[in-house]
């Protein structure tokens, strides 16, 4: 039989004909497709890095980081410092310290991380372990808030310490500071100040922006003008003094403020010269004072004209409490007054305790 002349082979035949080359079409098509898809791939899809990090690795990745680290992969690019501060990663930092020098201002983190801000003609230089950056157009004081926005802002816990050391005569560095300070939401939650100044002003520049309630410790230090007399009545005003427990302070100040330190538990003040006035003047506040436990009084220049300290040990009974003693003890050779509470039984039986 000749299939060929066969109306219904001839039919199926017609009708195999017409569909491959519509299979093929569609075949075709899909290749095509699979090709465009391909190459779209090649070129939206970048090699990994932190840049194009899912958030989630990323903020795990900077949970293992130390400060150190994580203010290094900061300056790496715009991105990233972008990530981090908008993370506000939680800080674990105990303390910081800066210290300013006439060309470069430095930073150190938990007194081991340094890192240095150096003054550049057409920027900050910051230099970290032997290595260092340029930033263009940026001054270091910015610079240096930046990186101070990201750590106090992202500090959850208590800042051990803060210490300012000024080792530039008219520094412009605290302005600065204080500007930043005032900026924040919330006052700086720090447990010690330790700040070396020249002048009451330059107190006033940082200890009104601390958290009250968390300082314990504030310490001042003579940057210049050890043996001139500091005027602290704006300090003593501020709730962050009336609620400090312990203070130093590395300046001559008027007896008149002696009365300001009563509410303190331990006080250690340094002073250029004393005389007999006011040593009893301050043996009279301690007397009165119903927490103090140690006041400390190194000296240059003695002028006990009164005989105050005529005995090595004095002992003089309390007004507040029928069982501490107050003791003053003179240490000539080491230029030494000591005002200390005592239990009376801590009184050596042979020593009188006067009233």
């Amino acid at each position: 039989m000749n299939l060929f002349k066969n109306p219904l082979a001839m039919g199926i035949s017609l009708s195999i004909g017409s569909i491959e080359p519509k299979m093929n079409s569609e075949i075709e098509n899909f290749k095509l497709e699979q090709r465009v898809e391909e190459l779209y791939l090649e070129k939206s899809v970048s090699p990994l890095s932190l840049t194009n990090m899912p958030d989630v690795v990323m903020r795990e990745i900077l949970g293992k980081l130390d400060i150190r680290a994580v203010q290094i992969l900061r300056k790496v690019c715009h991105s990233l410092r972008s990530f981090i501060d908008d993370t506000r990663r939680n800080g674990e930092i105990s303390s910081i310290k800066l210290i300013t020098n006439p060309n470069s201002i430095n930073v150190v983190y938990d007194g081991k991380y340094e890192v240095i801000y150096r003054k550049h003609e057409v920027g900050c230089l910051v230099e970290h372990q032997r290595r260092a950056k340029l930033f263009r157009k940026e001054t270091c004081f910015e610079m240096l808030l930046g990186d101070l926005n990201l750590i106090l802002g992202a500090q959850k816990t208590l800042l051990k310490m803060l210490g300012i050391y000024l080792r530039e005569p008219s520094t412009p560095f605290l302005p600065f500071l204080k500007t930043f300070l005032e900026s924040k939401p919330r006052p700086l939650s720090v447990e010690t100040l330790q700040i070396e100044v020249g002048k009451q002003s330059e107190v006033m520049d940082v200890l009104p922006y601390l958290e009250s309630k968390k300082l314990k410790n504030i310490r001042i230090y003579a940057s210049s003008g050890r043996n001139e007399m500091m005027e602290i009545d704006r300090i003593v005003e501020l709730n962050q003094w009336k609620m400090a427990e312990k203070v130093t302070l590395e300046r001559w100040i008027h007896r008149k403020h002696f009365v300001d330190f009563g509410h303190l538990k331990e006080v250690l003040l340094s002073t250029y010269k004393i005389n007999s006035e006011e040593l009893i003047e301050l043996k009279e506040m301690f007397l009165n004072s119903s927490t103090l436990q140690q006041f400390l009084f190194p000296y240059l220049d003695l002028h006990d004209d009164q005989n105050f300290l005529h005995k090595k040990n004095r002992y003089f009974r309390m007004k507040n409490s029928d069982s501490d003693v107050l003791n003053v003890r003179h240490i000539p050779m080491n230029k030494i007054i000591n005002f200390n509470r005592l239990k009376i039984s801590e009184v050596p039986k042979d020593k009188i305790i006067e009233f």
